[in-house]
This record gives structure tokens, sequence and C-alpha cells, in this order.
């Protein structure tokens, strides 16, 4: 005995919120500037501290899609690369705070993801 059943399906709605997440998904700043002040936190113990103007430089700024992790003094990625021409080695103080919050990163993204999708009606 064979059966056949016909469904009909209104994906109109299943599209609009997958439209409205995509959208919500472009501005994640909230999780961004969590990792930011992570990143911060991960830097310090390893900025060579002569004045502590270097680590006090240090700042990250969290956009919609990642955020940015700088100094505003001229100097600090000669602390941190180094220059081999002058002598001068580098402490490499930004890899090693963003190899410590690698794991971290994901971890507080994902919160912030699933927010999105429950916003919608997906979760």
């Amino acid at each position: 005995m064979t059966q056949i059943l016909d469904v009909d399906v209104d994906a109109a709605p299943v599209r609009a919120a997958f439209a409205s997440l995509r959208l919500r998904l472009r501005n994640l700043s909230r999780a961004w500037a969590l990792i930011g002040a992570r990143m911060e936190s991960a830097a310090q113990p390893v900025v060579p501290v002569e004045s502590g103007r270097l680590v006090d430089s240090l700042k990250a700024t969290a956009g919609p899609m990642g955020v940015e992790f700088a100094s505003d003094l001229v100097y600090a990625g000669v602390q941190d690369r180094g220059w081999p021409a002058h002598g001068i080695e580098g402490h490499h103080f930004m890899s090693r705070a963003e190899e410590a919050l690698r794991g971290d990163a994901v971890d507080l993204l994902a919160p912030e993801i699933q927010r999105q999708i429950d916003a919608v009606g997906l979760g």
C-alpha cells in the first residue's frame, strides 16, 4: 500500500526570518567589544613596561564586524615586531595576546549569535 502526502509549506516566514538574521549578524559589536576588552587584558602582562605609556596606549575599538586593537604611539610597532636593522628585538606582545584569546573569542561570539537567532524566532 502506498500513501501520498502532499504538503504545502509557506516558506515566506522562514525566508524572512533568515533575511532578518543575516542583517542582525552584520553587527556583532556587542560581542566584539567584549573580545576587545579581553584583548586589552591579555596584552597587559606581556607588554614591556618602562613608563607604562605603551601598555596604556593599547586600545580596542569594536565595530560591527570585528575589533581593532592598536596603539597611537609611533614606537609601538617597533616594540612589538622589532627593528633588526637597529638591533631592536621585538616582544611580539600583540600576537601573544591574540593567541591567548583565540579560543575565548568564539566562546564570546557564540552567545551573541544565539541571541540574534532567538530574536528572529529561529532558536
